[in-house]
């Protein structure tokens, strides 16, 4: 059985750098998973698909770690990744999926574009003004 991973970026990632995002993510996944099938979706991908249907960013960020497959109850994903780019933070969607992924237990990893990844244990808010940058990720130990 396959492994589902979500990609957590920020909504406003140019076509470019999801390539970038995506192909560090994959040295991540593939150091992590030792051979066995993976695949990977991004946060855009999955709200174009799934957004419209469930109508709220919070039943939204809900679906992206809690939802499950109607037929296999298998869960929608099994691990969430969040690329550090060099952005000063990450927005709210993205902290939620933090928050909540962490609240629930579910590996959660931020990753950086040396393809090196760290568990994420925390996220901050830094400034309550700014919902596309003001929070920022708390991870557990450096990079390998």
């Amino acid at each position: 059985m396959e492994r589902r991973f979500f990609i957590a970026h920020s909504k406003s990632v140019s076509d470019e750098e999801m390539v970038e995002i995506l192909a560090n993510a994959a040295i991540v996944l593939n150091k992590a998973s030792k051979g066995k099938p993976y695949v990977m979706t991004t946060g855009r991908d999955f709200f174009e698909r799934k957004f419209k249907e469930v109508g709220s960013w919070d039943a939204w960020t809900n679906l992206v770690v809690t939802g499950v497959d109607y037929l296999t109850r298998e869960p929608h994903f099994h691990g969430f990744l969040v690329p550090v780019t060099g952005a000063d933070g990450i927005g709210g969607a993205t902290a939620r999926i933090v928050e909540l992924a962490i609240n629930a237990r579910r590996p959660i990893f931020a990753f950086d574009m040396k393809g090196r990844s760290a568990r994420i244990v925390n996220v901050k808010r830094v400034n309550a003004r700014d919902f596309q940058t003001g929070w920022r990720l708390v991870v557990g130990s450096d990079f390998t």
